[in-house]
């Protein structure tokens, strides 16, 4: 059996008990990240999840072009007040309508959140 790594090895004695790290959690839930910037946000969030790495899907053009994306809203479409014939219906939101951080945008800096899978 090879060694682990000094890295690996510091990650895996970082990983709290099982009930620290729902502590760790809940504490985060409770946070108010609104008015901090992303490298805040990111400081926070790394103090408190510590060992889930981060993860970035990269997919080629070709892939991305060739495959059905459908937005994904948190609230319910509603074509009286929006047209739903053009692009921007389907498209990331106005940045006027980002007035705080989100999921993963930053106020005012929107984020287009869409899935390959319509439900």
């Amino acid at each position: 059996m090879e060694d682990i790594t000094p890295d690996l090895q510091q990650l895996l004695d970082s990983i709290p008990d099982l009930d620290e790290y729902k502590k760790l959690l809940d504490d985060l839930l409770e946070l108010n990240l609104e008015g901090l910037t992303y490298k805040e946000i990111k400081a926070v969030y790394g103090k408190h999840v510590r060992f889930i790495p981060q993860t970035v899907m990269v997919v080629s053009e070709k892939d991305f072009n060739s495959t059905l994306f459908y937005r994904v809203r948190k609230h319910t479409i509603a074509p009286i007040k929006e047209n739903m014939t053009t692009k921007r219906a389907y498209s990331y939101p106005f940045p006027q309508y980002c007035k705080e951080n989100g999921r993963l945008n930053i106020k005012n800096k929107p984020v287009f959140y869409c899935s390959d899978y319509a439900f």
